[in-house]
């Protein structure tokens, strides 16, 4: 007797420069959205695609994961929580303390760092509400998050346990260096860095031999923590099936851990990932790595190390200068729009197809 067909899954990887959201089909009426970004109507990217291709996001949303609560991953969280009312809202275990509360209330003090916690802010107020109602999960290690109607897996393969306890340390030292300082926010802000405490996800199907989705999150390398950590996960992908990865840390030196890249992922991958234009991430150092280590590497807009110079940006306006004196009613645009999305289809197949929108581009 044949066995049934495996759901081929599908997935999306928004961006807009400063921002990350992702969003995976898991079944014929099952999605998941890991992280928000604003798309270029400044609504939440994932939830307005969802809504834009006629998917009741009330119902049909059962999965919505923050993988860490940096400002640029969680813009329109609150919203997307409070429109998928059926989803289950994965946190990580590491931010489930009352460490974790009392660092972001001393954030909040300040007036410039009230932007970047607002959101968490009120996502926190959400928390009574979807405990009451049985809607929350601390993801840590090893921890099988979701298992969709068509038997794809979801599984967190971080945080380490060592990795939970240090999030408490850390929080505990920074609030007691910022007792001691003028500037509290600031001072706590230095102290604590969320990367580490990321959800690294695994998607997969037991029923499929043929290709998996890894998530890196913002993760970072190190010493027996982090990406380490990961590696020596009972259930991280040791036989090298992951096929599409989204490198971690919008592609940075500290997102780049070469043990992960032997032992988890499929020679010559798919890799995917979204920018982070403050900092001017990705480099063109990691693009080459992660060009040569990849068949092909989509990117949710343009870096800034490969958008043109300045001295190409006068050259346009000159030449703008020139058509007005020349009396032309010619029109030039200058597109400077970052928000892009890449979406894959068969991601669980070895026929996994991709198709880019926007500023999505190939790198």
């Amino acid at each position: 007797m044949s066995s049934a067909p495996v759901f081929e899954c599908e997935a999306a990887v928004f961006g807009k420069g400063v921002g990350e959201s992702i969003l995976v089909k898991l079944s014929i009426n099952e999605w998941m959205i890991v992280d928000s970004c604003m798309d270029g109507n400044n609504q939440p990217a994932a939830l307005s695609f969802l809504k834009s291709n006629g998917i009741d996001v009330e119902t049909d949303v059962k999965l919505i994961m923050i993988s860490h609560f940096h400002d640029d991953h969680i813009r329109g969280l609150s919203e997307t929580i409070e429109q998928c009312k059926s989803a289950i809202v994965v946190i990580s275990a590491a931010l489930n303390t009352n460490e974790f509360e009392k660092y972001i209330n001393a954030l909040s003090i300040n007036g410039q760092e009230m932007a970047k916690t607002k959101e968490i802010n009120k996502i926190m107020a959400l928390l009574p509400s979807l405990d009451a109602e049985d809607r929350i999960k601390y993801a840590k290690r090893d921890c099988l998050l979701y298992r969709s109607g068509s038997n794809i897996e979801v599984h967190a393969l971080s945080p380490c346990d060592r990795d939970i306890t240090k999030s408490k340390l850390d929080f505990v030292n920074s609030l007691k260096v910022a007792s001691n300082s003028r500037e509290v926010a600031s001072a706590a802000g230095r102290l604590v860095n969320p990367n580490h405490y990321c959800i690294v996800t695994r998607i997969m199907s037991p029923t499929s031999q043929n290709n998996e989705i890894l998530l890196g999150a913002d993760l970072e390398t190190s010493k027996q923590e982090g990406w380490e950590a990961v590696c020596e996960a009972v259930n991280s992908p040791k036989n090298k099936k992951t096929g599409l990865f989204k490198l971690p840390h919008h592609g940075s030196k500290t997102g780049y851990h070469a043990r992960t890249w032997d032992e988890l992922i499929k020679l010559n991958p798919v890799s995917v990932l979204t920018t982070y234009d403050n900092s001017s991430l990705p480099r063109c150092d990691m693009i080459n790595i992660y060009k040569n280590l990849s068949s092909t590497v989509y990117c949710a807009s343009k870096p800034k190390d490969l958008i043109e110079t300045q001295k190409d940006k006068g050259k346009f306006a000159e030449a703008l200068d020139i058509t007005k004196k020349m009396g032309s009613t010619v029109k030039a645009i200058h597109n400077n729009s970052q928000y892009g999305y890449i979406y894959f289809n068969k991601c669980l197949t070895n026929q996994m197809t991709a198709e880019t929108f926007l500023a999505a581009t190939i790198l």
